[in-house]
Parts: C-alpha cells; sequence; structure tokens
C-alpha cells in the first residue's frame, strides 16, 4: 500500500491528509515513488535504459555496417589499382620485350650479313688460290689437268665420327 492516500475533495482548501503520516517536513525529503505506465504517466527510468540501450545497439549495427561497408570499398578500390598495376606492368615487360628481340633480330641480321661478305671474299679467294694453282701446277711440278672433274662426297658428321672412332679403337689394339 502506498504510503500517502489522496486528499478528499472536500478537504481542498488545506485540510488534511489520511493516511499513516501527516504532512510534515520528513516527507519533502524522500524521493517520490516511482511512476508507472498505468497512471498515464511517463515510463520509468528501467524502461527508458532499455530503450535508450535498444537505439545505441541500432546505431552501433549502423556504425559497424558503414564502416565494413567503407573496408570493402577501400579493399575493392585498392584491389583495381593492384589489378590495374601489374596490367600495366605487364603491358611495360611485354614492350621492353618486344624491343629486346628487336634488337637481336637486327644484331643476328647484321651477323648475317658479315657472315655473307666474310664467305663470298673466301670463297673469291679460294676461286683465285684455285686459278693460281691450275697455273703453276703444270709449270713447276709437271702436273696435267684432270679429263674428268673430281667426285666430291659428303659424309654425315656421325657417320665420320664414328669410324674415326674405330679407327681409334684398331690402332690401340
Amino acid at each position: 500500500m502506498s504510503v500517502k492516500k489522496k486528499k478528499s475533495s472536500a478537504s481542498a482548501g488545506g485540510g488534511k491528509t489520511v493516511g499513516k503520516r501527516s504532512a510534515g517536513a520528513g516527507n519533502r525529503s524522500r524521493k517520490p515513488a516511482p511512476r508507472t505506465k498505468t497512471d498515464g504517466r511517463k515510463p520509468t527510468q528501467k524502461k527508458k535504459t532499455k530503450k535508450a540501450a535498444g537505439k545505441n545497439a541500432a546505431i552501433l549495427k549502423r556504425g559497424v555496417r558503414k564502416a565494413l561497408y567503407d573496408f570493402y570499398t577501400i579493399s575493392l578500390v585498392f584491389l583495381m589499382l593492384l589489378v590495374l598495376s601489374s596490367m600495366f606492368l605487364l603491358f611495360q615487360w611485354k614492350n621492353y620485350k618486344v624491343v629486346e628481340f628487336g634488337k637481336e633480330i637486327q644484331r643476328l641480321q647484321s651477323e648475317k650479313l658479315r657472315l655473307e661478305s666474310e664467305m663470298s671474299r673466301n670463297q673469291a679467294k679460294m676461286i683465285a688460290f684455285q686459278q693460281k694453282v691450275e697455273k703453276i701446277a703444270p709449270e713447276k711440278l709437271g702436273l696435267k689437268p684432270a679429263i674428268r672433274e673430281p667426285v666430291l662426297f659428303r659424309i654425315d658428321q656421325k657417320k665420320l665420327d664414328y669410324y674415326v672412332q674405330k679407327d681409334r679403337e684398331a690402332q690401340k689394339e
């Protein structure tokens, strides 16, 4: 039961309170009784705390979702930059290799031209030497020119190596 009771309507002008205690200085220092929802007033402090905790949790969830979304966005941007950077590096590497292969081709072509010119010089020397031999051989050595042209044999290098090895083995025995 409550400590105070309602005043009667007849004693509205300064009447007494009905109950165990009378109105006095002791009643003013006490805290008022908690308000309940049944009497139409604001809810108690406990209910406010639960609502505030619920609101704080919702705000916290929204903040976490936003932070996670921002993290995913930053991660996606970083990943895209990483992919684009690697593509750029691969493109540059391809261009570098193309230039290197072009230089190698040019070097090999110049070496081919050098070897061809050296081969033609050697052939010219060989023809000159052959003509010189044809001129000197009958005069100094008394040789006659061949009636038919000499036959050239072409031998595979592997077969030649095989017979050379066989000859060495025969000489050792």
